[in-house]
């Protein structure tokens, strides 16, 4: 079984704006390793319950850790962070289950047995960064992740403001419909499925239509939004999802016509190996025209979406039925490394484009 211990103490999604003061920076450097030392000699001694395939050992310790309410805050979170890195490498690797080294059968990736146990670490997850680690994140560090409507006027016009320079350049709806085919959705992207309602030239009524709106990956996904004059709590700080800004503002996308519903989803594609013989060449181009080509081997959506408009878009994305994930909450936690930093303030964060 591959394991992300501990080379994946990196996080794959951050680039440091600027150099960090030497004996903070080292101090960091030794925190993590020593932080990555232990959890790999947890994980050489851990066994799942019966309810977890041992093939998910180590995304199932690593939810277990994330719970461990001895450890610090900011490394519970980090932890489930990459607990959500392990969990997406396993479903997306293609040799998944197929080492030499297996002493055990591994289930397929799209058995129940699997399934269920994927399951549970999405809900186990979900339920602890709503209700005990951003509760807790707000406690103790006065981080609060907000949604777009609760914040008063002013930051509103702040994010507005920030909304129309740096996010509404970067989206482009695309519609979908007879003439304009569902669109390829790559591997890791956030997207929004819309749907719309308004008249049509020459229609009696309006018409119900859709469109895929990405989220972009220029930008933190989390997004700092200053405190106005007006606040009660000067030392408190207010972060908001960049997709819910996308959400909150998806009205300014389509003049004319009505957003009835908006569903956030996100897909992952399984990754080829090479063959031998394509070691000789580069193989980044390879494996990026083979990752276009490559089946969706995930889905995970948010958990209100209603079942005829689930089966509709899977059915478009040929997902298979066992690969479906309805989230109940925020997807896509291996970008929680982020937040922490920013809280911190140990280093400035820039998404991958």
């Amino acid at each position: 079984m591959s394991s992300l211990l501990p080379s994946a103490i990196t996080p794959t999604n951050r680039f440091p704006l600027g150099v960090a003061e030497d004996g903070a920076a080292r101090v960091r450097q030794r925190r993590v390793a020593e932080r990555a030392k232990s959890l790999a000699a947890g994980l050489a001694r851990y066994q799942p319950d019966g309810s977890i395939p041992r093939s998910l050992a180590e995304p199932s310790y690593l939810c277990d850790e994330s719970h461990n309410s001895t450890r610090p805050l900011v490394e519970r979170m980090r932890i489930l962070g990459l607990m959500a890195t392990s969990l997406d490498q396993f479903c997306v690797d293609q040799e998944w289950g197929g080492g030499d080294d297996d002493d055990w059968d591994q289930p397929s990736l799209f058995s129940d047995e699997f399934c269920a146990g994927v399951i549970t670490l999405l809900d186990r997850s979900s339920r602890l960064l709503r209700r005990e680690l951003l509760p807790a994140l707000a406690q103790e560090r006065g981080a609060l992740l907000r949604e777009p409507a609760t914040l008063d006027r002013e930051q509103r016009a702040w994010l507005r403001s920030f909304f129309q320079a740096q996010i509404f350049p970067l989206l482009t709806p695309l519609a979908i419909d007879p003439g304009h085919p569902f669109p390829f959705i790559s591997s890791y992207s956030l997207n929004f499925l819309v749907q719309l309602r308004g008249l049509k030239p020459g229609a009696a009524s309006s018409n119900a239509s859709f469109a895929r709106i990405k989220v972009p990956r220029l930008l933190s996904r989390f997004i700092e939004v200053p405190e106005s004059e007006i606040g009660e709590d000067s030392n408190a700080r207010s972060f908001v999802w960049s997709e819910e800004i996308v959400r909150f503002f998806l009205p300014e996308l389509f003049p004319g016509l009505t957003v009835e519903n908006a569903w956030l989803f996100r897909v992952l594609r399984s990754v080829p190996s090479l063959a031998q013989n394509e070691e000789l060449f580069d193989p980044a181009p390879v494996l990026h025209n083979r990752h276009l080509l490559s089946s969706v081997v995930r889905l995970d959506v948010e958990a209100d979406i209603p079942g005829q408009m689930l089966d509709w878009l899977a059915e478009r994305l040929a997902a298979p039925a066992n690969g479906i994930y309805r989230i109940d909450g925020h997807m896509a936690l291996f970008q929680l490394t982020d937040l922490i930093n920013l809280v911190e303030g140990s280093e400035v964060v820039r998404a991958l484009i």
